[in-house]
């Protein structure tokens, strides 16, 4: 998934240390959507450990292919950032 107006930034190769996404404050509704998807993860740890076999097992299937890899968990990310924003913006009322 490309979005608009977005930066991305990866530091540490193979054993990763940091993972930032940079976005204008103009994009509230992106940074809200990540903040929520994290924030989510963080408290249904059965959901965070569903996503991360989900990334493993496409990690290894789409070695080579990272679009062939987001193609493969557009649909499962459209259902988890409804999930997390509905429970996001319940939390935040």
């Amino acid at each position: 998934m490309v979005l608009k107006n977005r930066r991305f930034f990866i530091k540490g190769g193979d054993q990763r240390t940091h993972h930032v996404h940079v976005f204008p404050k103009s994009e509230r509704a992106q940074i809200e959507r990540h903040l929520a998807v994290r924030d989510y993860l963080l408290a249904h740890d059965n959901m965070a450990e569903h996503y991360g076999e989900l990334k493993r097992k496409l990690a290894k299937s789409f070695r080579f292919d990272s679009e062939g890899y987001c193609q493969s968990k557009d649909a499962y990310m459209k259902r988890l950032e409804s999930m997390a924003l509905q429970w996001y913006n319940n939390k935040h009322q």
